[in-house]
């Protein structure tokens, strides 16, 4: 039976993987502000730019 804990990457990746667990990044910033972070940084449009976006397409209707 596969470790449930094991994430089907390259042993590579995955050993980057658990180094940036360890960091503990959340004594640094919470995880909402963390995965915002990650979101900004791929260049995903922020909710207000969402929500224009489907106001635009409902024609102002909520």
């Amino acid at each position: 039976m596969p470790n449930q804990r094991s994430i089907p990457v390259h042993e590579e990746t995955a050993t980057r993987l658990k180094a940036f667990k360890r960091m503990n990044l959340l004594d640094q910033k919470t995880y909402d502000e963390a995965v915002n972070d990650l979101l900004d940084q791929y260049g995903f449009p922020s909710h207000d730019e969402i929500d224009d976006f489907y106001r635009q397409l409902g024609g102002g209707q909520r």
